[in-house]
């Protein structure tokens, strides 16, 4: 059960590191 809220906060980490890489990108 502690597993899943872990893997939502992956990503979550990921989509902001995505989000942040495409504002660069512009």
């Amino acid at each position: 059960g502690s597993s899943l809220p872990s893997v939502r906060f992956l990503i979550s980490l990921h989509t902001t590191s995505y989000d942040i890489y495409s504002l660069f990108r512009h």
